[in-house]
């Protein structure tokens, strides 16, 4: 699944949910952000494998704040969108969380 929008260019480009995944995964089980985040949240290497279950149950492909209607992607490089409406926000969000993939609330 994916979303196609056009740029401020006007060519038509593709965000593929299954790759803002990949780079969400590889993000957060990379050694060096894995030693912040066990420091951060007072972890040992004996919770890694939990840590890896919740990711995969997760599938974030976004973040996402309801109070600026704005979306980013995790995308290489990163792309987001900010929303005019209501109504225009949850036009991308709703069928994004409907198919099983996830977005991360900032707000």
């Amino acid at each position: 699944m994916a979303l196609i929008y056009l740029d401020d260019s006007g060519k038509r480009q593709t965000i593929v949910y299954q790759h803002c995944y990949d780079n969400y995964f590889a993000k957060w089980t990379h050694p060096d952000f894995w030693e912040q985040f066990k420091n951060w949240n007072q972890l040992t290497d004996d919770d890694y494998d939990e840590h890896l279950e919740r990711l995969k149950e997760r599938r974030e492909i976004a973040m996402r704040d309801i109070t600026q209607l704005y979306i980013e992607f995790h995308t290489q490089p990163p792309v987001s969108f900010e929303f005019a409406t209501l109504d225009d926000y949850y036009n991308v969000l709703r069928p994004i969380s409907e198919i099983g993939w996830m977005t991360f609330d900032l707000s």
